[in-house]
Formats: structure tokens, sequence, C-alpha cells
């Protein structure tokens, strides 16, 4: 998925920020022209001071988002190209010889920035769609269809072609035809399943959504289809309960707005309980900043205690005196928890009493920092996450 920049502008600047100032207006549109003559260093310089104050603006970060993205790429196929123009350059050798040049590079282009970014805006913004896709798509997806034949290959690209046109019978003639020649392609099935979705057919659509998750469990695209198709269909039910799978898999925010949409639909309320946190999250073999805020600071300092019982993913594997809970994030969140009576903890100590304190920590607060505690826990406690939902978050 790409969401350029220019879309997002049109969309920023046709609402009304009371709180952006007409100078820090001026500061954006800057940026924005800095960033459409590609000077992307100078654009993100030029944003930051807004987005430090305003650093709750959805809109602000896309942007932010779109400018380091940008940076990235361009600065990766730069690098590249010219790798590969030295790589064909010929050195004349002390023997009289010729050889290759090599030239390697162990740079990252301004990814680490990039991802960083991403990182910080989901801490601080509940819903912020493209940095969840970034993040998905490169930490968290493996790949896919790797080893297709040339001929289903084929196939599956004129069937991707006769869909944008909107000729769905012939799209759906050649995914069909993608799938003879390799049964095991997921993203045949799953387009297959889209093809019928976008020709008026949810039902027939389901089949083959259900097709490409039992092709592919472990990715969320299929089964944000899936939950699409029976909300089509006001299999309301079947929708939340495919959404919730959902979630188990990747807790993606668009999911949970699912979750909220299906709720409405039924009568019913959801609350994810979400809250932002301005500080970089604990993780294992990582010298973090301290935290001079009450009660953040019994949040960073939980860390040291029991990060000698924990393996390298943040899961819990040792015997200790300090907690009966098996993931670091989650233990944090108790020690901090015994140490302040602050009221925006409430659902936290309620979620705590009622043995549901990992649930809240790595599902309802879920980072992509937080992604191997959290992996961990949805494999072995499936059923814990749907009672949690039920019991916590879902009321009439």
């Amino acid at each position: 998925m790409k969401i350029t920049l220019l879309l997002l502008l049109v969309s920023t600047f046709n609402m009304s920020y009371t709180q952006i100032t007409k100078k820090e207006s001026k500061t954006i549109e800057k940026s924005i022209n800095l960033y459409q003559d590609k000077k992307y260093d100078k654009a993100i310089d030029r944003l930051a001071p807004v987005l430090q104050t305003h650093k709750n603006n959805n809109k602000l970060w896309e942007i932010n988002i779109e400018i380091y993205y940008q940076n990235y790429l361009e600065t990766y196929n730069s690098m590249n190209s010219l790798i590969s123009f030295f790589k064909e350059t010929e050195i004349n050798n002390e023997d009289g010889s010729k050889s290759k040049l090599t030239i390697t590079s162990n740079g990252n282009f301004g990814f680490d920035d990039f991802i960083y970014q991403c990182s910080k805006s989901t801490r601080l913004i509940e819903n912020i769609t493209t940095s969840n896709v970034y993040l998905r798509n490169y930490l968290v997806d493996t790949p896919v269809d790797t080893a297709i034949s040339k001929d289903a290959k084929d196939a599956f690209t004129s069937a991707e072609i006769e869909f944008q046109k909107r000729n769905f019978s012939k799209a759906i003639e050649l995914y069909n035809k993608s799938l003879e020649y390799e049964p095991s392609y997921y993203k045949a099935s799953m387009y297959l399943g889209d093809c019928h979705w976008a020709d008026g057919r949810p039902a027939k659509a389901i089949e083959y959504f259900k097709e490409a998750i039992e092709k592919q469990p472990t990715l969320l695209e299929p089964r944000k289809y899936l939950t699409d198709a029976y909300i089509d269909l006001e299999e309301l039910d079947k929708a939340l309960a495919s959404c919730i799978e959902g979630i188990i898999v990747f807790p993606d925010s668009d999911m949970f707005r699912r979750v909220g949409d299906i709720c409405y639909k039924k009568g019913m309320k959801f609350n994810r309980k979400w809250m932002p946190r301005d500080l970089d999250l604990n993780e294992i073999g990582l010298e973090q900043s301290i935290v001079s805020m009450t009660p953040w600071n019994f949040y960073r300092e939980a860390k040291s205690k029991i990060e000698p019982f924990c393996d390298d993913n943040g899961v819990i594997i040792k015997e200790n005196g300090l907690t009966k809970q098996h993931y670091m994030e989650t233990y944090c969140w108790e020690h901090m928890l015994a140490n302040t009576k602050d009221e925006q903890f409430n659902f936290a100590r309620k979620a705590m009493n009622g043995g549901y304190l990992d649930c809240f920590t790595l599902v309802s607060l879920y980072h992509i920092s937080l992604h191997k505690q959290f992996k961990h826990f949805a494999k072995n406690n499936g059923s814990k996450i749907k009672d949690y939902f039920s019991l916590m978050l879902v009321s009439e």
C-alpha cells in the first residue's frame, strides 16, 4: 500500500486545525515544497519543530512518515546504482592483469530513521494506517510465493491487468488459470476472492479468502478481506469473530477500528483502552533513557529488575521472586501499578485484578517493539484474548 504525500496534503489543508498557527502552516508548506524538490533532509528539519509541538496530529505524522520513506528510497536507489556502476569498473593490477572493482555497503540508507519514525508515531497516535502497514510489511510479514512458476506468474499478471480494467470475468478466468499452474499460489487465491468481491459476490469471495488464510495463516491481509466480506453480508457475529482472529495474528489498528464498527452495527460498545506513551518502550538489550516523569520512571526501573530473567525476546523464562507474569512488558506495568495510584491506570488495574494484564499490555497496547512478546503470547493464549474482548472491551 502506498499513500502519496499529495493526497495527504489535500486532506490536511482542507481540514481546519485551529491549534496550528499561520506561521506553522507556512512552515508546513515550506517543508512540502522542499519534499517536492526532493530535498528530503531539509524537509524533515523544517517540519520537525511543528511536529514536536503538535505530536498528536495524525496528518502531520503521515506527512513526516512519507518524507522519511521517500528519503530512504531515494538514498537506497542512488547508492545501489552507484555500487552497480563501480562494480563494472576494471582496475589494473600490479602484475598487468585486470579485475573488477568490488564495492559493498553496510549502510541502511536511512532505513532505521524511517522505521523509528513509524514506530514513534504508533506510540502517540492510535490509528495511523501508513505507519502500521510499513511496520508490518518491513518487520513482520515474511516473503510468500517465492517459488512460483513463470506460467503461473504470467497468468496472475494478466489477471491483475484485467482486474484494473474492471473486466472481472476475464480476471477471474486468469486467476483460476494461475491456480491451475500453482495450486499453492497464495496471492492468486486472495485476489481471486477480491475479484469476486469487487464483482458483487462476497459469499463467493469468502471461499477464496479462507483458502488464502489456509495457505498463509500468519498473514493479516486475507483476514481483513474476510472480515469485510462478512460485514458486506451483514453476518456480524462471523465478522466480529474473524476480526478478533485477525488481531490475534497481528494487532493492526485498522482491525481494532473494524471491531468498533461491527459492535456499533450490533448495538454494542467497544473500547480498545489504548493510551499514548511519550517514551520509548522497554526493549531487551537496549540502553534506554532514564525517565524522570512519574509514574513512568517505575516502568523504566522495572526493566533492569526483570531483564536478567528474560530471554532475548522479552519472555520471562527463569524462576524469580519478582513476579508470576510471563512477559517483560507485563511485569513492567505490574511494577508501575504497584507504585502509583494514578487514575489514568484504573483500567490497567482492573485488567490486572482480573488476570488480563498481559492482554492489556500486549494486545490493547500493542506496539511493534513488543511484537516478539506478543507473538509468543498470542500463539499460546488465543482463547484468553477472545475472552478479554468479550469480558473487558465489548459491552452492551
